[in-house]
């Protein structure tokens, strides 16, 4: 749903915490006491669950539970030797998606490095490679075709005077190391 937090109905939020995030929790706990040694469990997170989106607030609380949920379970499964691994997909070309505008697909495209959105094919393939993985576990796997979630993109100059493209996020980092060199050349008998 892409309702606004204050429009959520309790019926609606209850509904869509246990379609993803109940549901796979119950379904696993039956099956753990019939699942056999070297086993698999593979969850479907998604990337709204590890950045925050502006559609639908609870569809990432609830997949960003799912990746609390994957890490937790480890030690759950230890003793058999199942691993217990989630995919974090980004924007996946499913019927979901069919009612999208070209302007919203526009949008999307361009904070996606490769500008399109996946195809069901890619996560199968994610998904094959995490099964038949013998080693991994505990794992988000992200498959979001290098998505950035902020468009809002700032020019900046380097030292030799190449222009930067800077992105929100590391607007923060490059003001951290500013200061940090701007601290660095103090001379601390200033400090006083």
């Amino acid at each position: 749903t892409y309702d606004k937090f204050q429009d959520y109905t309790f019926e609606e939020w209850n509904n869509i915490v246990n379609t993803n995030l109940s549901v796979p929790v119950f379904m696993v706990k039956e099956f753990m006491p019939v699942m056999t040694e070297g086993g698999r469990v593979l969850f479907m997170g998604s990337y709204a669950g590890q950045q925050a989106y502006s559609s639908s607030l609870v569809y990432g609380v609830t997949k960003a539970a799912i990746h609390f949920l994957t890490k937790s379970l480890v030690k759950e499964f230890e003793p058999k030797g199942i691993t217990v691994n989630a995919i974090a997909p980004g924007f996946i070309q499913t019927p979901w998606h069919e009612n999208r505008t070209p302007e919203s697909y526009e949008r999307i495209n361009r904070k996606i490095a490769l500008h399109r959105f996946g195809e069901i094919k890619d996560v199968a393939d994610m998904a094959y490679s995490i099964l038949t993985n013998n080693y991994m576990n505990g794992s988000i796997v992200d498959i979001m075709a290098g998505m950035i979630i902020s468009d809002k993109v700032q020019q900046k100059k380097n030292i030799s005077g190449e222009l930067w493209q800077i992105g929100e996020k590391d607007m923060g980092i490059l003001r951290r190391n500013t200061i940090r060199r701007r601290i660095a050349a103090f001379p601390v008998k200033n400090m006083r």
